[in-house]
């Protein structure tokens, strides 16, 4: 299976892609440039080609909204003139992956595919919690070139405040099943076990998983899809020194689930300090 790989960062208001030295595709740090669609390659060793692409942007159509299940959230992919983009790709079974974070302590995630009307207007039923920040990555290609947008939502109404991102852990538990996340040589592989015994994963999206890896300071953004093998291995190599949360989307008996981990890269933490909590996230 190939393993495309989308990045993407965001600073001073402006959406970017980005590239960061990893062996699957390369990212830096954001810069203050606009966003920009680009050719990933579909290969697990890409380089940046050179392509010129086109610029495109995510405009919401409202950038507050109320909290709720279900709240319809809609915005379009624009190019640089202001014009909706309206031909996509279909990469994954899907014309267009919509991820959604909230920014308070990184574990609201949302891995969403929403729908799209004539006009080059997507919308998608968003789950949002009250008084609270989100960011939003939408990632998708068109005429052959991958981007991804990026644009901030806030909701209205008053949230207890924020809390930690979560320590780091190498396990969760998550519907009964537990996922054990082993970082190897610029992977990281996935295991599900229910009580202790192996879980067949079913396809999902057309891979074994998918894996977004968010940084925790800038909201930096990788997604990722296995290499070929029984076991999701995700290639992850080159991040910068950072705190960051990895979310990864499986599917068991017809169920997509999603763990989340938090792992520090080149901080100093030695590998054997993170923890196997007891409880989820």
């Amino acid at each position: 299976m190939s393993t495309p790989v989308r990045v993407a960062g965001f600073v001073a208001g402006l959406v970017v892609v980005f590239v960061l030295a990893l062996g699957v595709g390369r990212m830096v740090d954001p810069a203050t440039t606009p966003a920009v669609a680009h050719d990933t390659g579909h290969s697990s060793n890409h380089a940046a080609s050179g392509v010129s692409t086109p610029t495109v942007h995510l405009a919401l159509t409202a950038r507050s909204f109320g909290p709720g299940v279900d709240v319809p959230v809609s915005f379009q992919v624009q190019d640089q003139d202001g014009h909706a983009v309206t031909a996509y790709d279909v990469e994954h079974e899907k014309q267009l992956h919509l991820v959604v974070l909230g920014t308070r302590s990184l574990t609201d995630f949302q891995h969403v595919h929403p729908t799209r009307a004539a006009d080059g207007t997507w919308t998608a039923q968003l789950r949002l919690a009250p008084g609270t920040s989100y960011r939003l990555y939408a990632d998708g290609s068109t005429s052959g070139h991958d981007f991804v947008a990026t644009a901030d939502l806030f909701t209205t109404g008053h949230h207890p405040g924020p809390g930690p991102v979560p320590a780091p852990a190498t396990r969760d538990r998550v519907d009964g099943l537990t996922v054990d996340l082993e970082q190897g040589d610029g992977t990281a592989a996935l295991r599900v076990t229910r009580d202790g015994a192996p879980v067949q994963l079913e396809p999902y999206l057309g891979a074994l998983g998918h894996l977004v890896v968010i940084r925790a300071d800038d909201l930096a953004y990788l997604h990722v899809h296995p290499e070929d093998g029984a076991t999701p291995t995700f290639m992850v190599a080159g991040l910068a020194p950072g705190r960051y949360r990895y979310f990864f989307d499986f599917q068991v008996d017809g169920v997509v689930h999603t763990a989340a981990f938090t792992h520090d890269v080149g901080t100093g933490m030695p590998m054997g300090s993170e923890e196997h909590p007891d409880d989820s996230h």
